[in-house]
């Protein structure tokens, strides 16, 4: 989409995808590219392995520029350690990138059949 003379590329991967290699040599190169990132994820004290994984290949490589790191955090009922164990990695993630951090929670419904992110 076009924004004046710029463009914008919106790329997504699905967290469970990245456990394929292809694909996640594809999100690691369009992390290291990309000017924003954004990360959904639900609220945990362990994040999925492939997110680290994924993280952990890209976070090294990426070249200093300006850029910042998203996190849409979905909560449960009250926001409590989970989300402040998610929220804390995540910034930790984008301080080690010299990423602008911008955080976001969002209480989800209770029932799973009804949760998006």
């Amino acid at each position: 989409h076009g924004i004046g003379d710029e463009w914008v590329r919106n790329t997504w991967y699905r967290v469970n995808d990245l456990g394929d290699t292809g694909v996640l040599l594809d999100a690691v190169q369009t992390a290291l590219r990309a000017d924003v990132i954004v990360v959904a994820v639900h609220a945990a004290d362990e994040l999925p392995v492939e997110l680290y994984t994924w993280i952990d290949v890209w976070l090294p490589r990426r070249p200093p520029r300006m850029g910042a790191l998203a996190a849409l955090i979905g909560v449960t009922g009250q926001p409590g350690s989970q989300a402040d164990h998610t929220q804390e990695h995540l910034q930790a993630v984008a301080r080690r990138g010299q990423l602008d951090f911008v955080p976001h929670k969002r209480t989800l419904p209770t029932d799973d059949t009804t949760r998006l992110l």
